[in-house]
This record gives structure tokens, C-alpha cells and sequence, in this order.
């Protein structure tokens, strides 16, 4: 599947990578997402839930994110990094959280979020 890439970023701790991508053989289709993850969105999801152009959600999550206005989550197990994604209820992620999980929160700029299983 070929794709092209509109913006990539990388946080200032060097752990992730956020990028945006154009798939031109699928409608140009465009994701969101972290590098080496399953998470991402679209950009026509991401318009019909902000009520926006795709172009204009594109820039207000990027914008969002790159300024600490998104909340991060990485998991591991076992000491390494298995998932990252953003979540706007943390409280609900860590209910589900599994044993075997460590879930941490962050902000793109490295900053942690103090939550923990209750």
C-alpha cells in the first residue's frame, strides 16, 4: 500500500512519532497516527466529529497535539512499548487495564500525567 507523507513529527524526547499520511490509491484517504502503532484516525472522522474541513481537523489535532492539549498513552509490557494512543478519558483507560499493563500518560512535549489503578 502506497502512501505519501504530509507531516511527520517527532517528540522532543525522541520516543514517538506522529505522522500524517495520504493514501492515494484509497481516494486519498488520510491517517493520523504514531509510527510503529496500530492506533490512528481519519481525517473525515476526525472533520465530522469537530465539524470541520478534514484540512482544518488535520491542523487543530496536529496543533493540538504537538501543543500539550492531547493526552498520550503509552503501554507497555514488560518494560517495552506495545501500544501508544490518545485518549480523551484516562480514568476509562485505566479501568480496563490488564495486569500484565503498565499504562503511562503523557503529553508530547515528555511531561507525565499522575494517574493511577484503583
Amino acid at each position: 500500500m502506497s502512501y505519501k507523507t504530509l507531516e511527520k513529527h517527532i517528540s522532543p524526547d525522541g520516543l514517538l512519532t506522529f505522522s500524517v499520511l495520504q493514501y492515494p490509491d484509497e481516494d486519498n484517504d488520510i491517517s493520523l497516527g504514531f509510527e510503529n502503532f496500530e492506533w490512528h484516525t481519519h481525517a473525515d472522522i476526525l472533520a465530522s466529529t469537530l465539524e470541520l474541513s478534514e484540512e482544518e481537523a488535520i491542523r487543530r489535532f496536529v496543533d493540538d497535539l504537538l501543543n500539550n492539549q492531547q493526552i498520550i498513552v503509552v503501554m507497555k509490557k514488560e518494560n517495552k512499548i506495545v501500544q501508544v494512543w490518545i485518549t480523551e478519558d484516562p480514568i476509562a483507560e485505566i479501568k480496563y487495564q490488564q495486569d500484565d499493563e503498565v499504562l503511562e500518560f503523557r503529553y508530547w512535549n515528555g511531561q507525565k500525567l499522575k494517574l493511577e489503578k484503583r
